[in-house]
Order: structure tokens, then C-alpha cells, then sequence
């Protein structure tokens, strides 16, 4: 139902996104590209091995090539990778079963050509809700080392991942669909909603510590001035003072009062 070709695409589409490049973009391009290409092949020559699997066989190995270039082209921690890795195969998990009984549910009639447009739809669409998810929060924290944080997130997909395919539910004796759509809709829910909230405290805290850190800067800037408004002050008072005094020698010295004159330059 989904189209192995469409879906590697938005991999590496995914993976240029939302990790931070390490190169220059034309590199990064020709990397995935290759990894893009490389998966093409070896599912062509894997297809008639795995039969029903190679749907999720072929998604897993595009997305390690992809993760193994990852390693090299991004700056963002191997946490952070992983997780976008495991996001991608819980991805391909979620919707391949959510197609097939979506175009079941259609009331009108769904197959060949019309079922791969109608998947390649539902993944482009899927694949934009995770780019706007997560683009933002992993381009600010992308410097940032191992956390807690991104510990759980990792952890917490691959959980949403266990229950998209069916073994964490079958574990409980769930072998339904629909626990295992919401339930997995529920952990998508919470690593977006734990994501973005991460990053707007992370934005908030950033905007009151610009804001305190401005407050002093004008602060210390106003001290300056205030000193340098007393200076100058000061400076404009000894010029006066002086040139009062040499006028008063001026004056003497007019008149011949050679006193006046010892008397004003010894005060």
C-alpha cells in the first residue's frame, strides 16, 4: 500500500531536516542521495526473499543507511539521531497497517493504482507533521549533549514503536487494531506534546535571561554615562576655575601689582 520509493524519499527528506548539517548542503544532498539509491538496490534484490516483509525489512535498511550517514554528515548527538531513526521505522510501523484499513473503510472502491496514491498521500502528509514537529525543537537543542531528555524521547519512541507493530499489545493479549491505533496515536501524542514544550520553556528561559542580561548591560551603560557625565563636569569646573585665575593675573599684571600676582599663583 505505501510506495517504498516515496517512503525512502521522505527518510532522507526527514533526516536533512531536522538534524543539523555538519557540511555543506550540496554534500549532505549527495549522501543521502546515495544511501537513497543504495536502498533502492538492495530492495530490488531483497523483494523476492522476504515476501510480505519487505515492506518493513526494506524501511528498516534504508533507514540504518541513512542513520550510518547520519554519523557523519549531522552535529547533532547520536541520541537525538537515533531517535529520528526509530521515528522513521515507527513511521512506516503506524501506516502500513493504518492504510490498509483505511482504504477498507472507504466507501468506494480502492485498488492498484489508486491505493498507492492514496498511501503515497497519507505518508507525505505524516511525514509533514513530523518535519513540523520536530524541526525546531532538534535544531536548538542540536548542540546540546545527552540529556534526560532526549533519553526519554529516544525510549519513548521506541516504545510508540513496540505498539505500532503489535508487540507491546500482544504482550497484554491485544491482537485488535483500534487499542493499538489509539494507543499508538496517544504516545505520538505525548513525545510532540513533551517535545515542543521542552522547547518553548528552552526559548522562554532564553528570552528571560536576554531580557536580564539587556536590563544590566543598560544599567552598567547608564553608570557609565552618569560618570562620564561627572567628569566632564568636573572637568568644565577646573577649566573655569582657571581661566578665573589667570584673569586675575591678567588683571594684576596690567596694573603692575606684582603681589597680587605672587599671592593669587602661591594660592
Amino acid at each position: 500500500m505505501l510506495c517504498l520509493p516515496v517512503v525512502f524519499l521522505c527518510n532522507a527528506l526527514l533526516f536533512l531536516a531536522i538534524l543539523n548539517g555538519r557540511f555543506r548542503m550540496v554534500t549532505s544532498l549527495i549522501v543521502s542521495g546515495a544511501a537513497y539509491v543504495l536502498s533502492l538496490l538492495l530492495n530490488l534484490f531483497l523483494s523476492p526473499a522476504f515476501n510480505d516483509a519487505t515492506g518493513q525489512i526494506g524501511n528498516g535498511i534504508n533507514v540504518f543507511l541513512l542513520l550510518v550517514a547520519a554519523v557523519f554528515l549531522y552535529t547533532n548527538n547520536i541520541v537525538q539521531k537515533l531517535f529520528v531513526a526509530i521515528l522513521l521505522i515507527c513511521n512506516y510501523s503506524f501506516l502500513s497497517a493504518f492504510t490498509e484499513y483505511f482504504l477498507g473503510a472507504l466507501p468506494f472502491g480502492t485498488g492498484g493504482f489508486l491505493s498507492i496514491v492514496i498511501g503515497i498521500l497519507i505518508y507525505l502528509f505524516f511525514s509533514f507533521l513530523s518535519l513540523i514537529t520536530f524541526v525546531r525543537p532538534f535544531h536548538y537543542f542540536a548542540d546540546r549533549g545527552f540529556s534526560v531528555l532526549s533519553i526519554g524521547l529516544c525510549c519513548a519512541q521506541l516504545l510508540c514503536l513496540l505498539v505500532a507493530n503489535g508487540s507491546l499489545t500482544g504482550l497484554f493479549g491485544i491482537h485488535t487494531y483500534a487499542p493499538r491505533f489509539f494507543l499508538t496515536v496517544f504516545f505520538y501524542l505525548i513525545i510532540a506534546f513533551t517535545a515542543r514544550a521542552a522547547y518553548n520553556a528552552a526559548k522562554y528561559k532564553e528570552r528571560t535571561c536576554t531580557a536580564a542580561f539587556r536590563d544590566a548591560l543598560l544599567q552598567a551603560e547608564a553608570n557609565y554615562f552618569n560618570a562620564m557625565v561627572g567628569n566632564v563636569t568636573n572637568a568644565q569646573t577646573a577649566r573655569d576655575h582657571h581661566r578665573f585665575v589667570l584673569g586675575e593675573i591678567t588683571e594684576a599684571a596690567r596694573h603692575g601689582d606684582l603681589e597680587c600676582i605672587r599671592t593669587t599663583i602661591a594660592d
